[in-house]
């Protein structure tokens, strides 16, 4: 209401606004509250502004720099599959079959691996964060370290980067010139 508010009156132009959110459904809810207020303010000349989730935010960014490619979450997915079947084949980690195992294994390890990427950790510094905790020759543990360890590996190999790479990179090249538009 605010932003519709800094406009006194038709036509209703915003596309110098950038409204960031986090998810595709807010963004679906704001573009239809930004029709309804306009319309109850009795107004149709409207330039919506530009919403946005902030994932598909960084991903515009992204695309115009020349950093490694961005590996879409189906393709990451299926990578940790491979890397754990590959380590429940070659290890008796579970005693059971890696068919049946590494789906549910691969997501939850997927979950870990953002979380440690996000937050900075990369598998060398995991590995030694956990050494000498009582925990750390556990299969799970071991699992973990592993895979995560063969992913960066790949990854760079490969030329590509995850989400979390990809934010980092932002950050690391950030430019003020990105949100001069807004």
């Amino acid at each position: 209401e605010q932003v519709i508010a800094s406009r006194p009156g038709p036509p209703f132009i915003y596309n110098d606004v950038l409204i960031l959110v986090p998810s595709s459904r807010m963004k679906r809810m704001y573009g239809r509250l930004f029709l309804d207020l306009v319309h109850h303010k009795g107004s149709s000349a409207l330039v919506q502004p530009e919403i946005q989730t902030l994932h598909h935010f960084f991903e515009k960014l992204y695309s115009s720099l020349s950093g490694p490619q961005l590996m879409d979450e189906n393709s990451r997915l299926v990578l940790l599959e491979g890397l754990v079947k590959e380590r429940l084949i070659n290890s008796s980690l579970f005693n059971q079959s890696p068919d049946l195992l590494a789906p549910s294994l691969s997501a939850a390890l997927a979950g870990m691996i953002e979380q440690f990427s996000a937050a900075g950790v990369g598998p060398d510094e995991l590995s030694l964060k956990i050494k000498d905790a009582d925990f750390s020759d556990k299969h799970q543990v071991t699992l973990l370290v592993e895979v995560y360890s063969r992913y960066v590996v790949l990854l760079e190999k490969r030329g590509l980067t995850d989400p979390a790479g990809m934010r980092a990179y932002l950050r690391d090249h950030f430019e003020p010139a990105w949100l001069a538009n807004y």
